[in-house]
């Protein structure tokens, strides 16, 4: 028998048995077996016996033997007489090898037959264990063969995981436990914000597994709260981390909107969260103000949404009302925004035409309403009694407007009486009515100088529309829509131009052969402008102011047959005219030409002849110089006036009324028109005139203020002064230092 010794040695196992040696991956450990004195060597799963010169054989094969018979001959590697698998020699009479599938007692610790390291029997016949190099499957995750338990492979050679307690390559922590709530997590990554999981005993009050900042847990792992500047997306519309309420954000982390009772800052001006426009703060969030087309309450009384001041609600946003100095259109005509009167605008009415007779003077306002003053005589005034107006103080100013029951839209003043176009196109007349003047189909005595008369005068039965009254000594004449002229009252000198001299109480029918555009008379004499232009004129011819170059003595229209086409012209191409005492004027483009009777000077031809009542001198009639073009012509008894462009006035003739400042007559010399003319001054700064009349002796002007000013003689209160002076016939008494009268 022979002893086997074996080491192991990094894996290998190294046997001595005799001088020979076996080597084999196992532990160190003793094994007895039998054999000759050769030596035995084993590697790997198979083993090689070999036999030196030993008892059972020499050097070289044996003769074939029996197996089992102790005797080794032959073809058999060993007999050692038994039948043990689990010797040195098996049964075969083979020599035991690592690999032969047998378990060498003593000497293997397994045989699995097989090269695998995978088993639980491993090369060398070795039992598999952890630590062997060699990975036993389904029993080691991993075998490197170490004791390192950090390099892959942990020495219960299992595979390193995390959770297992150790720190291996690419774990940040492993603190051996499943909490995730500590400083490792379960996938051995260092607790931090956003790994879905909230550290206990930190500053997390959230975890989400997200750096967002616009769900539930901000990135800072706190809870996504209204204020801390992320807006948490479908709760919260925003947040700006502020608690401001003027900003875009407000309280709730709401979106700032018009409505919600916050004022945005630089986007809305006011937030009153209603919608009502009657407050401070209107629907748009925009302050309330005068001109939103809003009413405020208790702020404004109207609002009308625009800046114009002539409707009913001003740009201060008060209802308009008279006296607020804007003119409310349709509705007031003029509004200076004072009760002063005499600065042309009272009560918000102003003066709109204005009319004279021999000596009274007729205002009609814009309301209609007409005021007379001066001489009151035969009740032409329509005060109801005959008494005059305007020459004592005050008068003036608290004279009642006539009561004609109906507004008034033309007046027109005569020597005795006065007529006016009302409304509804009635023409009435008051005053004397001795040669049926007034037109109402009956001589009478006068009516309007007694109570009650002139509210119920009868009308004038013009049979048609008229558009314009002409009043003379004694007859009136009214022009109708179409072109035709009805006349009547006195006729001795034929000035009714019916044909004849037998005074009517009623309107005539004038044959002009033509229509009419015009009508003028003062005294007896009744003049036609017609639309072609000419003049034609017939009555008396004192002076040759019918113009047809006949002596003085020839009147026209009292016989037959000298009006219609038998009517001359007196004058062709004009473009306006007048009628004054004994004389006519007429507008020639922007010039001026008079006829007639030139006493005094009042046809402003530098002389004081007639001219129109002889042959030829209609032809060579000079034009009135007054230094500038004219915009009209008006004449009166004795003065005739022209108003300039630019609206000057210059007058010429009897100087009472010319308001020259002396009494000094113009237009009867040589050198005295033209630029020696004088203005007549009616203010300072220059006003424009917009109307001027002429009676006798005194003369009014309508300024453009609608001021109205009246100057020359005052014996029946004619001037409207208050007193009966004549003014405007001496130094410093005319323009600013000439009241205007208190009209309306």
């Amino acid at each position: 028998m022979a002893t086997i010794n074996r080491w192991f040695v990094n894996g290998l196992v190294i046997s001595t048995a005799g001088c020979g040696l076996l080597v084999g991956v196992e532990d160190v450990e003793t094994r007895t077996g039998t054999g000759g004195g050769g030596a035995t060597s084993s590697a790997g799963g198979g083993g090689q016996h070999e036999g030196g010169g030993g008892a059972d054989g020499g050097g070289g094969q044996g003769p074939q033997g029996e197996c089992g018979d102790g005797v080794t001959e032959g073809e058999e590697e060993c007999d050692d007489g038994n039948t043990d698998d689990y010797d040195a020699c098996l049964k075969t009479c083979k020599k035991a090898t690592c690999g032969d599938g047998l378990v060498w007692s003593g000497i293997e610790d397994c045989d699995d037959a097989n090269t695998s390291n995978e088993d639980a029997c491993v090369v060398g016949c070795i039992q598999a264990r952890c630590g062997d190099g060699y990975v036993r499957i389904g029993v080691e995750g991993c075998d490197d063969g170490n004791t390192v338990d950090t390099d892959g492979c942990t020495n219960e050679c299992a595979l390193p995981t995390c959770g297992d307690g150790e720190l291996q390559a690419g774990e940040a922590c492993d603190d051996g436990d499943q909490d995730n709530t500590d400083d490792c997590l379960t996938t051995c990554q260092l607790a931090s914000c956003g790994d879905g999981h909230v550290k206990a005993m930190s500053a997390e009050a959230c975890d989400d597994g997200n750096l967002t900042d616009t769900d539930v847990c901000t990135s800072q792992c706190l809870v996504n709260v209204c204020g801390d500047g992320f807006q948490n997306v479908g709760v919260e519309g925003c947040d700006d981390g502020n608690n401001s309420d003027s900003d875009s954000c407000v309280s709730g982390c709401v979106d700032a909107s018009c409505g919600d009772g916050y004022t945005w800052t630089g986007v809305e001006e006011c937030d009153d969260a209603n919608a009502s426009n009657t407050d401070a703060c209107l629907v748009g969030c925009v302050a309330a103000s005068c001109g939103d087309g809003y009413v405020e309450a208790g702020m404004e009384a109207c609002d009308d949404g625009d800046s114009d001041d002539t409707d009913a609600c001003l740009s201060t946003c008060e209802v308009a009302s008279c006296g607020d100095g804007h003119v409310y259109a349709g509705m007031e005509v003029c509004d200076d925004g004072n009760s002063a009167t005499g600065d042309g605008c009272f009560a918000c009415e102003q003066v709109e035409e204005i009319a004279a007779g021999w000596s009274h003077a007729c205002a009609r306002m814009s309301d209609g309403a007409v005021k007379c003053w001066g001489d009151g005589t035969y009740g032409k005034l329509g005060q109801g009694n005959a008494s005059h107006v305007g020459d004592g103080p005050g008068e003036l100013a608290a004279l009642s407007p006539i009561p004609l029951g109906e507004p008034a839209v033309h007046v027109a003043g005569g020597y005795s009486h006065t007529c006016a176009i009302l409304q509804s196109g009635a023409v009435k007349c008051w005053g004397s009515n001795d040669w049926g003047e007034l037109g109402i189909g009956a001589t009478s005595q006068a009516l309007g100088d007694g109570p009650g008369e002139i509210a119920a005068l009868p009308s004038v039965a013009v049979g048609g529309t008229a558009t314009k009254l002409a009043l003379g000594y004694l007859h009136s004449c009214a022009l109708l829509a179409g072109g035709g002229v009805k006349c009547w009252g006195y006729n001795f000198e034929g000035e009714l131009g019916i044909g004849n001299t037998t005074s009517t109480t009623g309107p005539q029918p004038v044959d002009l052969g033509g229509t009419a555009a015009d009508i003028g008379l003062f005294a007896v004499h009744t003049c036609a402008r017609m639309t072609t232009g000419a003049i034609k004129c017939w009555g008396q011819n004192d002076g040759g102011a019918l113009g047809i170059e006949q002596p003085v003595s020839v009147n026209i229209g009292d016989a037959p047959g000298e009006m219609g086409a038998g009517l001359a012209t007196t004058i062709s191409g004009s473009d306006g005219m007048t009628v004054g005492e004994f004389m006519t004027c007429a507008l020639l483009g922007q010039s001026v030409k008079c006829w007639g009777s030139g006493a005094g000077g009042r046809l402003g031809t530098g002389d004081t002849a007639n001219w129109g009542d002889a042959a030829g001198e209609m032809t060579n009639l000079p034009f009135v110089n007054v230094g500038a073009d004219v915009t009209a012509v008006v004449a009166g008894r004795g003065t005739t006036c022209a108003i300039l462009v630019g609206g000057q006035l210059k007058c010429w003739g009897n100087a009472t009324a010319a308001g020259h400042g002396n009494l000094a007559s113009t237009g009867d010399t040589p050198g005295s028109m033209g630029q020696n003319l004088p203005i007549t001054q009616l203010a300072s700064p220059a006003e424009a005139v917009l109307q001027v009349v002429v009676g006798q002796y005194f003369a009014c002007a309508l300024l453009d203020s609608r001021r109205v000013k009246c100057w020359g003689v005052g014996t029946e209160g004619q001037n409207g002064s208050g007193a009966t002076a004549t003014l405007g016939d001496g130094p410093g008494e005319m323009g600013n230092a000439l009241s205007a009268l208190p009209l309306p």
